[in-house]
């Protein structure tokens, strides 16, 4: 009992530190349905029975505090889903709010693209930069016996310019405004139309969420450790999509960019070295049409001793991998021979304050820790939010030579990672020790 209760205690409080609700999916379409998750704190009787109101392209959750008193002043933590059901193709304005007996309270707004679910072509990317530049469409519908069957392809309204390939049409697009387009494609007298799925996108503005996946590389490092070691993280990248994965944003250009074309084609392997030193790890951005398709492997290995030991294996962390809220490490050792390290990541970039706790048994101790980076995530930022902490620091009334249970609480609605490296003082060898 005693140790349920303290943990409620410390992993409850760091709610406060959460984003008041999130979209999902990430990236909606009109197939998937779209959900309101809310993790956050309220203060007296807890809102309910949301009722959802759509009025064109504005979208409010209205939730109602029951009135009649009987509820404690204090905060409480307060969780619940929405569905908004299946919007169709377009851009929408999400608003939550609350009717309380002090009045009517908005508790936050968000712009969301809900992009085609049954799309009548494929387009490759589903994304082009403000400037412009080249898509492809894709479909059977295109595969036809005379290239003059198609007839044109309209972007917003306006005609482009075209060139016809077996079964693909590649559509030259002009330069515009960052945002969602609808895309049609006329063959014969029939016209097909994508909605609100191809977007353009600055270069230099954050990475849109809803186009790119955010995978977290842990480590890459080159240089000297403790105790005359010799660190070297090998990082490659393997594209088995069956088109170029490009790397779009300015913030996550590898050096080879700065010398000519840098994508990875199809069947082609990349080596992550090229985006030079990241010891507190890097965020690639990945395009969500083929991420499913790139490959990764990261080890993590001492050159200097490597006819002892190959190396550890470092887990390149997916979106679907990432944590939100609370998690656990598991089998952690205390223990003066070795030196273990947890690392902590806010895969969107951001800083956050997270709460921790450690068990010997029925024995605890907690800790608050601080990891940097920007102060609204999602940043435009290829470093992930990071924090580097000795384990016995941390913990120091704990006994040596013990094995904890490591419990972390990271803002719920954020996507974090964290691990423990344990390194032999003696050999350096390095186990790695990740949640599952």
């Amino acid at each position: 009992m005693r140790r349920i209760v303290f943990l409620f205690l410390v992993l409850a409080a760091a709610a406060s530190y959460a984003d008041v609700f999130r979209i999902e999916p990430v990236a909606p379409t009109s197939a998937s349905g779209v959900f309101v998750r809310v993790d956050t704190l309220w203060n007296g009787c807890l809102p309910r029975d949301a009722k959802v109101t759509r009025n064109g392209q504005d979208v409010d959750v209205l939730w109602t505090v029951p009135r009649g008193g009987g509820c404690v002043t204090a905060f409480i933590p307060w969780s619940d889903r929405v569905s908004l059901g299946a919007l169709p193709p377009g851009t929408y304005k999400v608003t939550l709010r609350v009717d309380s007996p002090t009045g009517l309270q908005t508790i936050g707004t968000k712009t969301i693209t809900v992009a085609e679910g049954a799309s009548a072509f494929q387009l490759n990317p589903a994304f082009v930069s403000t400037t412009g530049g080249m898509v492809e469409l894709i479909a059977r519908v295109l595969c036809v016996a005379n290239g003059s069957d198609v007839k044109k392809v309209v972007v917003d309204g306006a005609e482009v310019r075209i060139n016809v390939d077996p079964c693909s049409v590649i559509a030259f697009l002009p330069p515009h405004a960052a945002g969602p387009v609808d895309v049609s494609v006329q063959v014969n007298d029939a016209t097909y139309t994508v909605k609100s799925t191809l977007r353009y996108l600055d270069r230099s503005a954050t990475p849109d969420e809803a186009t790119f996946e955010r995978v977290l590389i842990p480590v890459l490092y080159f240089g000297p450790g403790a105790f005359g070691s010799q660190w070297q993280t090998d990082a490659t990248l393997r594209n088995l999509a069956s088109t170029q994965l490009q790397w779009f944003s300015s913030v996550a250009f590898p050096t080879l960019c700065d010398v000519g074309d840098c994508g990875v084609p199809s069947g082609g392997t990349f080596g992550l070295f090229e985006f030079g030193n990241r010891p507190k790890g890097l965020v690639l951005f990945v395009p969500r049409t083929i991420s499913d398709d790139v490959h990764y492997g990261l080890i993590a290995r001492d050159t200097s001793r490597d006819d002892g030991a190959w190396g550890a294996e470092v887990r390149v962390v997916r979106e679907k991998d990432a944590r939100y809220g609370k998690f656990v490490i598991e089998n952690v050792p205390l223990d003066s021979r070795y030196r273990t390290t947890l690392r902590i990541y806010a895969i969107d970039g951001g800083a956050s304050e997270v709460k921790m706790s450690a068990f010997v048994g029925d024995v605890g101790s907690v800790a608050t820790v601080r990891i940097e980076g920007c102060d609204a995530p999602p940043c435009n930022s290829a470093d992930p939010g990071f924090g580097t902490f000795d384990v016995r620091s941390l913990f120091p009334r704990l006994p040596d030579k013990s094995r904890i249970t490591l419990y972390i609480e990271a803002p719920s609605l954020r996507p974090h990672w964290a691990l423990v490296s344990v390194t032999n003082n003696t050999t350096q060898h390095v186990t790695v020790i990740s949640p599952q």
